[in-house]
């Protein structure tokens, strides 16, 4: 149960003891100097000019006295007859001018990529006030760490919860009251004038705390701490940002339910109207309570940090995600970057095969890092693999080779490439129409990084929730389906009977997919059945092995 009188505590506390050692005058000062100019001094507004008088390239004789030639424009003309015309848009001034020409219509208009909202300075308030929490975190549980008062605050009657959440009121508090009094004195200078923006404010500020807080969470010292926060949390609110502008251009609510992502694109005024805004408090009220609850678990009794996962579960999933997303799905954003031809010239069979041979690559590396032996990285039990598990593992994958309908079965986004993206990431679940030897490399490389290196070093729950983050994120029933079903496999029999579950999804006969979704979801629950089948403990995968 939590105390609120308890976590206030906590966060007065928290803010004494931090801002006494920096000095509170000169730390305000210092964050009021840095924000000031971004949110209260007037600049020079700059706006792109509604008609086009400028652009790069060879401006046509008959439009010399029209247009004016600039290297630097962003639009281009070249030729005579006909005129092409390279541009993000054709503005009704040039379309205007094009209709002067003389003669039938000879104009191509060719599109080389679409207009992007901009962003206004309120996304950099935000990422100043962000920056400036790093300093205060590393100092909050690290410090007390390092002081000893940690296990003090934990034996006074303070709960893990009331003590994680405390420190977060505090932070979440400081930061997003300092933000919206820059926001306030932008309005009285005119600057900026105020609107639902500025509720991005605190909500960024919000998730910021949690996460900072969530990094530093075992640190030692305000060393380690520092180390940790300075060097992820601008990385991380950045990625976070970009996914969230990235799904925002399909649809605003998809982009504003990003944790800290969303809040950005609200502070940098890119949200409008009722559902972005409710999906971007509860995006982020999400991610402040799966980041304390985080926190909370990483305290024990005594104040030390409790065992957290290996090295960089986060690092695994960057690297995993590149090695699959680069040559499996980046093609299709070719069509974003105004180039489709050249994505659909890419093969797909190559692209897995290439991602699955990086797959196993990354993981024998890792193997040969942490010294573990060929039994160790194929995961394989000590006392063997049992022979009636090779039969049940391919009855499991049979059972997925039936449920390719579950996909189209949930609704989707009316929109072509991330259509595109999705066939493409849903063909690496199950490559076998790619050909024998890609579907070969591609599920061998994704059991040794995922049922392999994965399941070992991080936990089968852990690494079945990679492989649906990485491998099917737009496909996520089938790939959690499979996710679990190949993860109970490999607890009797590492990476050998997940693979053979693999092979026989792939090589299974196109002919044996269920049409119906009702019934390719019934397929996915007995493929999850017939691995969890005769298990002591069906739900072990949940923890470590």
């Amino acid at each position: 149960m939590i105390r609120p009188a308890r976590v206030l505590a906590v966060a007065r506390r928290d803010l004494k003891v931090v801002l006494a050692g920096k000095g509170s005058w000169r730390l305000g000062l210092t964050a009021l100097a840095l924000l000031l100019p971004a949110g209260a001094v007037p600049l020079p507004e700059v706006k792109t000019p509604l008609e086009v008088a400028q652009a790069a390239g060879e401006i046509p004789a008959s439009l010399a006295d029209k247009i004016q030639k600039n290297p630097r424009f962003g639009l281009r003309m070249e030729g005579e007859d006909p005129v092409l015309v390279h541009a993000s848009r054709v503005p009704p001034p040039l379309r205007e001018a094009l209709d002067t020409l003389p003669g039938e219509p000879k104009v191509r208009f060719e599109l080389r990529g679409a207009e992007r909202p901009i962003p206004h300075r309120g996304l950099v308030l935000a990422l100043l006030s962000l920056s400036l929490l790093t300093g205060p975190l590393t100092e909050s549980l690290a410090g007390e760490r390092s002081r000893k008062t940690l296990l003090t605050l934990l034996t006074a009657s303070i709960s893990r919860g009331e003590l994680a959440l405390g420190k977060w009121l505090a932070w979440a508090g400081a930061s997003s009251g300092m933000t919206l009094a820059v926001a306030l004195s932008g309005r009285v200078t005119g600057a900026m004038p105020l609107g639902l923006w500025c509720l991005g404010l605190p909500l960024a500020g919000s998730m910021a705390a949690a996460l900072g807080l969530w990094l530093g969470r075992d640190a030692e010292d305000e060393v380690d701490g520092a180390a940790r926060t300075l060097r992820a949390l601008p990385v991380i609110a950045l990625g976070l940002f970009g996914l969230a502008y990235g799904l925002a251009l399909v649809s605003p609510g998809l982009g504003a339910l990003v944790p800290l992502g969303g809040a950005l694109l609200m502070a940098g005024g890119l949200l409008t109207g009722l559902a972005p805004v409710l999906g971007a408090i509860v995006g982020t009220a999400l991610g402040v309570g799966a980041l304390m609850w985080g926190v909370a678990r990483a305290l024990d009794a005594e104040g030390d940090p409790r065992p957290s996962p290996t090295l960089s579960e986060l690092s695994h999933v960057a690297v995993g995600a590149a090695v699959w997303w680069l040559p499996v799905a980046a093609p299709a954003a070719w069509a974003l970057a105004g180039n489709p031809d050249l994505g659909q010239s890419l093969s797909p069979a190559v692209g897995l095969a290439v991602g699955g041979a990086l797959f196993g690559l990354y993981a024998a590396v890792e193997a040969l890092r942490r010294h573990w032996t060929l039994t160790e990285l194929l995961n394989l039990p000590a006392e063997g693999v049992k022979s009636l598990y090779f039969p049940r593992a391919a009855l499991v994958g049979v059972a997925l080779s039936l449920s390719a309908a579950a996909t189209a079965a949930l609704p989707f986004p009316d929109n072509g490439w991330l259509y595109a993206l999705r066939l493409r990431l849903s063909a690496g679940l199950d490559p076998g129409w790619a050909g024998w030897i890609p579907a070969l490399v591609a599920v061998a490389g994704q059991e040794l990084m995922f049922r392999g290196l994965l399941q070992r070093a991080v936990g089968p729950a852990r690494a079945a929730l990679f492989f649906v983050l990485i491998c099917s994120p737009l496909d996520p029933l089938r790939g959690a389906a499979a996710a679990v079903a190949l993860a109970l496999l490999a607890q009797r029999g590492g990476v050998p009977l997940a693979l053979i579950a693999r092979l026989a999804w792939s090589l299974a006969p196109e002919s044996l997919s269920i049409a119906s979704p009702a019934g390719a979801w019934v397929a996915l629950a007995v493929a999850v059945g017939a691995a969890a089948l005769g298990a002591e403990r069906p739900l072990g995968f949940l923890g470590r092995r």
